[in-house]
């Protein structure tokens, strides 16, 4: 119900809330750790400074921010008034938000390094060959399932012109893990020619 309060002099006052949907720019180069600043602007653009005017209420950024729904919180929220010389009146909103990176953080980092340290572990502690067998098909194991994060990162990101820091973290994880696995499988195989070419010497010798 549209409420109005009509003065003596003419005034009429109508308080207004409005829902709306806004579309901003961001730059996803910090995601999940980004923070974003949209410009919002309203504008009486069909009527006179003495047929109508913004007030704006009054507010703090204490009063107005927090939490906005699971995935984002209002940082701050600043207004400006510009009035244009030919009468016409704008109000910029400038909200920053802020992105909670909780889930990102339990689902994609976290398992991504427990899953690295791992395989390193795994693999530069094993000395017998049955280890390091173990080790090296552990490894590809972990490097299937650091792929398969990635294919979560594909679908949930944003598609943008630069790899978020995220991408990166996943993708430095999952070549630390491929150049550790080729390290240990290329020390076998080594240790292996050198244990051939030693032993085929100790026996040139005995004989």
């Amino acid at each position: 119900m549209l409420q109005l309060q009509i003065y003596p002099d003419g005034t009429v006052v109508i308080n207004l809330n409005w829902a709306i949907s806004f579309s901003a720019d961001m730059v996803m180069s910090n995601f999940p750790f980004d923070k974003h600043t949209c410009r919002m602007c309203f504008m009486l653009n069909q009527l006179r400074p003495d047929e109508a005017t913004f007030q704006i209420a009054p507010f703090t950024n204490n009063s107005v921010t927090g939490k906005v729904n699971n995935e984002w919180a209002l940082v701050s929220l600043h207004q400006e008034v510009d009035r244009d010389p030919n009468g016409f009146t704008a109000i910029y909103f400038d909200a920053t938000i802020l992105r909670h990176p909780n889930f990102w953080v339990n689902l994609i980092i976290i398992p991504a390094y427990l899953l690295g340290v791992l395989v390193i572990t795994g693999l530069f502690l094993g000395e017998r060959e049955e280890e390091v067998e173990a080790a090296i098909e552990y490894g590809l194991q972990v490097m299937m399932s650091i792929t398969v994060i990635i294919g979560i990162l594909a679908e949930g990101l944003p598609k943008t012109s630069t790899l978020p820091m995220l991408g990166y973290f996943v993708l430095g994880q999952l070549i630390i893990v491929c150049v550790a696995v080729l390290f240990v499988f290329v020390r076998r195989e080594i240790k292996k020619v050198v244990v051939f070419v030693v032993s085929s010497k100790q026996k040139r010798k005995i004989e």
